[in-house]
């Protein structure tokens, strides 16, 4: 893990009236973040890229303030428990500023709706179907025939008895049995099984809509939104002003006036 190196903050002379200023301790040691309880080992950040920017404006906005404690090793360890207990507030703002969004946009509805139906039938079922058929007949035919003929020349007449009179006469008699049986027997089965054991269907659905609406004075929306914006980093810094002594040193007690401070801090400091 990389170290911060906050020298250049440093102040050799003391400017201080009653304890040390945090430039006078940045330059008895207590020149990088993990000494001053700044590094990721005493408070958490949303960002680990972030940590040496804020831990850079917070060093250089008190570097000219005397410390509240009445020595360094306390100082650096009010200053990592006030980070550490003040911090996972300030992420949660941290991170919500990041979010991106049209602030004329007022109703921002997304609905999506997954559907499942499933439909199981489960059972056994067998069925046996049998068809038998029996059928029989019989027929008998007899038949008896018997003819006569007769010719008479003489008489004329019809005579009641004509045998007795006919010229001619002859009889065929014909006498016949017939006889038919008919038997027939027949026999029929039949047999259809069927079997059920299980059914299963299921169906799935998905659907979304999204709808965007804006309602209300745009300019009004516009000074809403600004009134939204918050300079995080200076909550954090001011939630810090406590750890420092509330009234500003005059100054009497400096000596070599011209090197209170290196170039570089003066540039920092924006002198």
């Amino acid at each position: 893990m990389m170290v911060q190196d906050l020298s250049m903050y440093a102040i050799k002379d003391s400017m201080a009236d009653y304890t040390l200023t945090l430039g006078n301790l940045i330059d008895r040691g207590f020149s990088t973040d993990e000494k001053l309880h700044l590094s990721s080992q005493y408070y958490p950040i949303f960002d680990e890229n972030y940590r040496a920017k804020l831990n850079e404006k917070i060093v250089a906005h008190y570097a000219l303030r005397e410390i509240g404690s009445e020595t360094p090793q306390m100082f650096v360890f009010y200053l990592g428990r006030t980070m550490r207990e003040q911090m996972d507030y300030f992420n949660q703002l941290y991170v919500s500023a990041q979010r991106k969004f049209d602030p004329f946009i007022t109703s921002d509805i997304r609905q999506e709706m997954d559907s499942t139906s499933i439909n199981e039938s489960s059972g056994k079922s067998s069925g046996t179907q049998s068809n038998e058929s029996t059928a029989n007949s019989t027929s008998d035919t007899k038949a008896d025939n018997s003819s006569m003929t007769f010719n008479s020349e003489f008489p004329q007449t019809r005579i009641d008895d004509f045998k007795q009179f006919a010229t001619s006469a002859s009889q065929t008699d014909s006498l016949g049995n017939t006889h038919t049986s008919t038997q027939q027997d027949s026999s029929a089965t039949a047999t259809s099984t069927s079997n059920t054991d299980y059914a299963h269907s299921s169906d799935k659905g998905n659907s979304m809509s999204h709808t965007l609406g804006t309602s209300g004075s745009q300019s009004q929306l516009l000074l809403d939104w600004r009134n939204t914006m918050l300079n995080i980093d200076m909550m954090v810094i001011n939630s810090l002003e406590n750890l420092f002594m509330g009234m500003w040193g005059s100054g009497d007690n400096m000596t070599n006036v011209p090197q209170l401070y290196s170039t570089s801090l003066a540039y920092n400091l924006g002198h």
